[in-house]
């Protein structure tokens, strides 16, 4: 999308009542509620009762949601902000009811954290283990990790420390063969590993006994595993063979016939006992029951199962049921015939992963703005209500490019002249009036002047309408796609990707008045974030480098934000001024965003705390807008990103 560096300040002056507090901008607060809350396409795994929450947790992004019904889900953050790595990470979660561990390799090593506050905030557990942990279980004082190795370690610390007996468990006939699946059936530890079915039984979790008998019995390797509190084990693989086995595991029978014979070619994905019996789930959602492991009765597929949308795995816990799956799929029953999908972990209708291209604020309340007319309000920029009666109109598969409060109502522009008006951005009123002048373009910039509305295209296409109604076409052509607009003075100002500066008093008129590279080369891809505070137009460009202009015509080179380090390194993308300060915000590219702050315009102040605060967004973090609503700045940009800050 042309707008994704733009970074454009296009809402005209936003004057701001005077200061009260030191140094908006300084402080900032990353708000997941917008778009990151639930899971969005991502799937859903490891799904773990802990006594108060479900846990779930997504294995390529790193996110965690709880929910203490399985109904309504809220994304947890403090797991990303301990610094668990963001990609491919989790291998599953645990709980013993007094705390909640995660495991898996983030960043490539093999690490496990700690949440005793029902998966909310979180520590690393600093203890390395020898192999990529693969699987975890407990018997209500010790937990116990295994994996690749084979890897086994115990804790009696409830997961603050470990220590291993991995050695123990080679030198049986277990051998090198890594550990997939660990269960406690109130006797011994049952841990199976790859070579058709390996394995090992302990007591403790440091003594161990190899037992050939699975291996013998069932021939192939098991991925599901439960067990219930007389001792019964249970061990299933993919095609529904099941091995059982009573007391300390040395034997084992086999029943490869009554699980196939339901599921047909539908792979066993889960297995949990809820006090009563054993349910096991197919990837298609079928499911079956056994009080005792041996005598099977099938339970009619969830209601409604999307056939996209496969099973990963069941959890049971306080009466209910939920089954996770891919793109964030969930349901919940309270007695395994009737299921209710729950849409707030997979995001339906929020904004998920979707970037925020345009901010807005008028009468109290704010306007995020996204891709196929997405958009949220809300009153504090924490909170957000996802509305429907846009994306309801043409703007369904257009992207929400510029938004203003004009002093009356929100507008809203953006994909080949698609605008929309709404007084308080809940009920949206589509207005055709642009289509025809920009049915080749998309419109970018969205200006209210003293007297007119005026949108710009990409390509230099622009419209002028006196009531925000009936519309006339103008053009101008710039040298490549236009990246920033502002109006200021009684003057129009536009700037493409290879540093031009186009001025214009009426916008009808359109004149090329200076090459920034002239200034400086660091404008070679564009100036950004155009701005006006009152006496002085100022423009971004590459490596922390500004120009000034009092007129639009003559313009000065500034270096004083690009000694404010790291923006030596960033792209200038947002200049906004608030009444008395400046605040800037860049990026290099994707991950790294920074802020600076400024009274002059000359003397800059790094500001760290926007960087640190979006660390823990996964993907690009770039920032799109900047407003000021008067008491505080709001952010937004790709991956959903709002962050705030009022001190």
């Amino acid at each position: 999308m042309a707008a994704i560096l733009r970074g454009i300040s296009i809402k005209g002056v936003r004057m701001g009542n005077p200061i009260v507090t030191p140094t908006p901008g300084a402080n900032w607060i990353y708000r997941p509620d917008l778009g990151t809350d639930t899971f969005g396409d991502t799937e859903a795994l490891h799904p773990t009762w802990n006594g108060t929450n479900f846990l779930v947790a997504s294995w390529t992004t790193g996110k965690i949601a709880t929910s203490s019904t399985g109904a309504n889900w809220v994304l947890q953050n403090g797991l990303l902000a301990a610094g668990w790595g963001n990609s491919n990470s989790i291998n599953g979660m645990g709980s013993n009811g007094s705390s909640t561990l995660v495991y898996g390799y983030p960043n490539f090593d093999y690490w496990t954290a700690r949440s005793t506050d029902g998966g909310v905030t979180w520590a690393l557990v600093d203890d390395y283990l020898s192999g990529q942990p693969r699987t975890l279980t407990n018997n209500g004082s010790t937990y116990l990790i295994a994996g690749d190795g084979p890897m086994v370690a115990i804790s009696t610390t409830d997961g603050v420390s470990w220590t291993e007996s991995s050695s123990n468990l080679a030198a049986t006939g277990f051998g090198f063969s890594d550990v997939l699946l660990s269960v406690w059936n109130g006797t011994v530890y049952t841990v199976v590993g790859t070579s058709n079915g390996k394995c090992a039984t302990s007591p403790d979790g440091e003594t161990w006994t190899y037992r050939e008998a699975l291996y013998t019995t069932l021939g192939v390797t098991p991925v599901v595993a439960a067990a219930n509190p007389s001792g019964v084990i249970l061990l299933l693989d993919y095609n529904g063979y099941i091995a059982k086995s009573s007391g300390n595991g040395a034997t084992w029978t086999a029943d490869t016939t009554s699980l196939p014979a339901m599921f047909g070619a539908n792979l066993v994905i889960g297995c949990v006992w809820d006090g009563s019996k054993f349910v096991v789930l197919a990837q298609n959602g079928d499911l079956a029951t056994s009080t005792d492991g041996d005598s099977w009765t099938y339970v009619s597929s969830l209601a409604s199962f999307p056939n996209s949308d496969k099973a990963t795995d069941i959890a049971y816990g306080s009466g209910k049921y939920i089954v996770v799956g891919n793109n964030g799929y969930c349901a919940s029953s309270p007695d395994l015939s009737t299921w209710t999908f729950q849409s707030s972990l997979g995001n339906t209708n929020i904004f998920g992963s979707s970037d925020v291209y345009s901010l807005a604020f008028g009468s109290g309340n704010y306007l995020a703005c996204g891709p196929d007319g997405k958009v949220a309000t809300s009153t504090d920029a924490i909170t957000w209500t996802y509305q429907t009666s846009l994306a309801a109109t043409s703007f369904s598969t257009n992207p929400v490019t510029s938004s203003i409060w004009d002093g009356t109502k929100f507008m809203v522009a953006g994909g080949l002249g698609a605008l929309a008006t709404s007084t308080n951005g809940i009920s949206w009123s589509y207005n055709n009036g642009l289509e025809s002048i920009f049915s080749s373009d998309s419109i970018f910039a969205l200006l209210k002047t003293s007297t007119n509305y005026v949108a710009i295209g990409d390509n230099g296409t622009v419209g002028i309408s006196a009531d925000g109604n009936s519309w006339s076409a103008e053009s101008f052509t710039p040298t490549s796609i236009l990246s920033s607009a502002i109006w200021g003075n009684g003057i129009f100002l536009a700037s493409d990707a290879n540093g031009n500066i186009f001025r214009s008093t009426d916008a009808v008129s359109w004149t090329n008045v200076i090459d920034l590279n002239s200034l400086d080369s660091n404008f070679f891809a564009g100036a950004f974030g155009l701005n006006w505070n009152g006496t002085q137009f100022m423009a971004g460009g590459f490596y922390g480098v500004l120009a000034t202009s009092p007129d639009g015509i003559s313009w000065t080179l500034n270096t004083g934000l690009s000694i404010a380090t790291p923006f030596d390194n960033l792209i200038v993308t947002n200049i906004n001024w608030n009444g008395t300060q400046y605040l800037a915000t860049g990026h290099s590219g994707s991950f790294d965003t920074g802020a600076a702050t400024s009274p002059d315009g000359i003397s800059w102040t790094y500001q760290a705390s926007l960087s640190s605060a979006l660390s823990v967004v996964t993907g690009n973090r770039a920032i799109f807008e900047i407003i000021w609503s008067g008491t505080q700045y709001v952010v937004s940009g790709y991956s959903a990103v709002i962050a705030t800050s009022s001190n």
